[in-house]
Parts: structure tokens; C-alpha cells; sequence
């Protein structure tokens, strides 16, 4: 099922909302920086390779930011799954995101979903202090039975 705007279909299912993550912001922020100060301390690649890869990084960064950065436009603001394993996204602009979950990742720390199809993908991250630690718990519960 690829991913669609849609109205909210799922209201009968819990919903998840989700609040800005400092751990989010952390990680957003240090893993391009630690790259790009990996990159420059390595003698072995010439400039233009470094030059190339710190270009890169900072358009990784800025998806990663317009998508994941807590109160961005196109973050996820809340989520709900339904028993077949679709979920809808509430976006912090307002506009739902419908699409069946293709893989997932449930830690204790970090729930990772993957949304659609190859052609059209999103990946919504819950790190465990953006939602209180029983809806974390029950989230990683229900995206672990097998959706």
C-alpha cells in the first residue's frame, strides 16, 4: 500500500502523540557534525572526495531536519496502527500520512517505523522520551505482534 493523504481513518485506534525528543535533536545535530570532523582529520581522502561527502552529510542533515526535527513542518506529530498493520501519521503541518508498515525496529530506547512501498517511503522515529514510558511500551508491544 503506497503512502496517501488521507482524513483520519483510524480514530478508533489508540493514538500516539508524540513530543519534541532532546534525544532526537542530539542525534540530528552530532552524527553530520562528528562526520564531517571525521572527514577533515583524515589525511587518506583527497579534498575533492571530502569536499564531495561534507556536501552529502549536510543534504542528509537537512532531509533529516524537514522530517524528523521535533515541531518541523513534516514531522510526525501523532500516530495510531491499525490491526493490519497500517499506520497513520499526523504530521506537525496538519496533513495524515496513510501507509502500511514494510519493517520496524522496537527497542526499549528507539521505535523505528517504515511506511509504503519503494517508490514512496517514510520513516518515523520514536525515540523512548517522546512518548511517556507506558504508551513507548505499548507501541513497541503492538508493532512487535506481528502486524
Amino acid at each position: 500500500m503506497p503512502l496517501s493523504i488521507s482524513s483520519s481513518k483510524l480514530d478508533q485506534y489508540p493514538v500516539y502523540r508524540i513530543r519534541p525528543s532532546v534525544w532526537l535533536r542530539v542525534f540530528i545535530l552530532s552524527v553530520p557534525s562528528v562526520i564531517v570532523i571525521g572527514l577533515l582529520i583524515t589525511p587518506a581522502i583527497s579534498v575533492g572526495v571530502k569536499s564531495l561527502l561534507i556536501m552529502l552529510t549536510g543534504l542528509s542533515m537537512l532531509q533529516a531536519y524537514r522530517c524528523h526535527w521535533p515541531g518541523a513542518a513534516r514531522a510526525p506529530a501523532a500516530l495510531s496502527l491499525d490491526d493490519r498493520g497500517v499506520c497513520e501519521v499526523e504530521l506537525e503541518n496538519g496533513q495524515h500520512l496513510t501507509g502500511a508498515i514494510s519493517d520496524r525496529l522496537a527497542l526499549p530506547s528507539l521505535i523505528i517505523l517504515s511506511l509504503g512501498n519503494r517508490m514512496s517511503r517514510r520513516a518515523v522515529v520514536i525515540p523512548a522520551d517522546a512518548l511517556d514510558a507506558e504508551s513507548h511500551r505499548q507501541l513497541r508491544t503492538q508493532i512487535g505482534q506481528g502486524l
